[in-house]
């Protein structure tokens, strides 16, 4: 097993409705929703981060907020992680700020495999979140 390596970065979330996300979040079951953000790391614009994501339960009796199972694609086209890629994959809820798992990477995250957790922007920046990529990557 490779070294576990920790990478935090700030997700600028699209406006919604706008020409890079689908308009406004999904709640009916089948429903796909799908996104495109760019990433920063350590402040400078280093990639996007896009994915869809489909509702898996809708609101119902027990269920307050929609679940939604997806698959993203973290991608790194300039700076230190340039040319290399990592794809998460999930059940996801608005609310509660769940993880994902890390499932794979290019580049310098080949054979990844971890967690990315998602959470409140510490600075408060206003449509922005921090996702915190927690992996190893082990080779062949």
């Amino acid at each position: 097993m490779g070294k576990e390596q920790t990478i935090v970065i700030t997700e600028v979330l699209s406006p919604k409705g706008g020409p890079r996300q689908s308009p406004a979040h999904r709640t009916k079951l089948g429903e796909i929703y799908a996104f495109n953000n760019d990433i920063r790391h350590k402040g400078e614009l280093v990639g996007f981060i896009n994915g869809q994501c489909i509702v898996s339960a809708e609101v119902s009796p027990g269920i307050d907020e929609p679940y939604l199972t997806c698959t993203e694609s973290v991608v790194f086209n300039k700076g230190e992680f340039a040319n290399s890629s990592l794809t998460l994959s999930g059940y996801f809820n608005m609310k509660e700020c769940p993880s994902l798992a890390i499932i794979g990477g290019t580049g310098q995250f080949k054979y990844a495999s971890g967690e990315a957790t998602i959470g409140a922007d510490p600075a408060g920046e206003p449509m922005c979140v921090q996702v915190t990529l927690s992996f190893h990557c082990a080779g062949p």
